[in-house]
C-alpha cells in the first residue's frame, strides 16, 4: 500500500528544539551585564504537512540545524538585555526562514538567576492566520 496524499488527510509538522543551553550576556541587573549567564531556548515550530511526501528531500524540511545555529549567532555577540526581546528576534527569524508556518512558541528560562528557584522563563507564542485550502 502507498502512501497516503496530503488530499486524503490534514495534519502538521512540528519540530522540537528544547533544552538549548546558551552561555551569553543578557539581564539588565549589573551582574548580569559582567559576567555570562547560561539560558535555556526550547522552540516548537508548526506548519501544515506538505501536501505530497517529503522523499528524503532536505530543501522540504524545518532544518532544525539552521535554527539552533541561529539561535546561537544570535546571542554570541549579543546586546541584549531582555529575554522577552530575545524571544521575538528568534520568532522573527523563524518565521522570516519558514513562513509557511502556522504558529511557533518560543521559551527561554534563566536556570541560575535565582538560588532558590529551578528557572525563571518567558514564553512567547505566535500564531499565523492562514487560510486553509
Amino acid at each position: 500500500m502507498g502512501v497516503l496524499s496530503g488530499k486524503q488527510f490534514s495534519g502538521w509538522q512540528r519540530i522540537h528544539v528544547e533544552g538549548l543551553i546558551i552561555t551569553c550576556l543578557i539581564g539588565i541587573r549589573e551582574q548580569e551585564l559582567l559576567q555570562p549567564q547560561r539560558i535555556q531556548v526550547d522552540i516548537e515550530l508548526v506548519r501544515r504537512e506538505p501536501d505530497s511526501p517529503t522523499n528524503d528531500n532536505y530543501g522540504r524540511v524545518i532544518c532544525y540545524q539552521a535554527v539552533v545555529e541561529k539561535v546561537r549567532a544570535m546571542t554570541s555577540d549579543s546586546k541584549i538585555k531582555l529575554v522577552e526581546t530575545l524571544a521575538e528576534r528568534i520568532a522573527d527569524a523563524c518565521y522570516a526562514d519558514y513562513p509557511d508556518l502556522t504558529s511557533l512558541n518560543v521559551k527561554i528560562g534563566k536556570p541560575d538567576i535565582f538560588t532558590d528557584v529551578s528557572m525563571v522563563r518567558v514564553e512567547l507564542e505566535r500564531i499565523f492566520n492562514k487560510e486553509v485550502s
